[in-house]
């Protein structure tokens, strides 16, 4: 974001630091690893900062609007934020590890409160989707250990929970952090196997992150013409650049993707 922002909370009694920064209107999550997490518009509930959560969100073009979603991994708490703004009618469960974190959401970001359609659970992700019954037509998973996405992540067993958390159209969206082209490719095809190959990349400018879409079904919306079409409407409802995802989409992802 171009500068180091005030500190305003830091917390060492976890297993990592935790700080908090401030740069008005910015606010952000840091875990004392140099890397921004969680960054909010502290006067703008209903915009979203970071390019990477922006990114996440591109999976919309593809679906109807979502009315029950599962965010595995809720950091601050910026996306539910947002999204209760934006789509106040969507029910929404945030699943997270670190009980620090969870109370920093809460008190730091704004996560939202009683009365709302959203609630934070303190848990594990992996345990989570193994125990639960619930299904969503949104599975957001943002995980990190320490600078990398855990190996775990792309497992057979973990996928095969995630995807039964899905309902029929619905779709998986991981934040993966690259180190090199050989492991992304194996975490790649890993998704691919595990969801009938229906997947599409985006990567995200400036950002070592690339987004990985998994479909549970063919997607509803997946010719030119109709995704071109949708993109005025979205754009005025989230306030996002679809125009430029569906773009760079294209450009990624061959023909025979399992979706293009």
């Amino acid at each position: 974001m171009g500068e180091p922002g005030q500190l305003i909370y830091r917390d060492d009694s976890s297993d990592f630091p935790i700080e908090i920064r401030e740069a008005p209107p910015l606010r952000w999550l840091e875990f004392g690893d140099g890397a921004i997490q969680s960054v909010i518009d502290l006067q703008r509930p209903e915009r979203l900062p970071s390019a990477v959560a922006r990114a996440m969100l591109a999976g919309l073009l593809f679906v109807s609007a979502p009315r029950r979603m599962l965010i595995l991994g809720g950091g601050g708490g910026a996306l539910p934020r947002y999204l209760h703004h934006r789509a106040p009618r969507c029910e929404g469960t945030v699943v997270e590890r670190s009980a620090a974190v969870a109370r920093l959401a809460r008190r730091f970001f704004a996560f939202p409160g009683e009365g709302s359609k959203w609630r934070l659970l303190e848990a594990d992700a992996r345990d989570f989707v193994r125990v639960t019954r619930e299904r969503y037509d949104m599975v957001m998973m943002d995980i990190a250990e320490g600078l990398d996405s855990p190996g775990w992540l792309a497992k057979g067993d973990f996928l095969h929970h995630c995807r039964e958390r899905l309902d029929a159209q619905g779709v998986l969206v991981i934040n993966l952090i690259v180190d090199d082209a050989a492991g992304f490719a194996l975490t790649l095809s890993r998704i691919r196997e595990g969801f009938g190959r229906r997947t599409l990349c985006l990567s995200v400018p400036g950002h070592r992150n690339v987004v990985v879409f998994a479909f549970n079904a063919p997607p509803r919306y997946r010719e030119p013409g109709p995704l071109r079409q949708r993109i005025p409407t979205l754009k005025h409802r989230w306030g996002l650049e679809f125009d430029e995802f569906l773009q760079r989409m294209r450009a990624e992802n061959p023909e025979g993707s399992g979706v293009f």
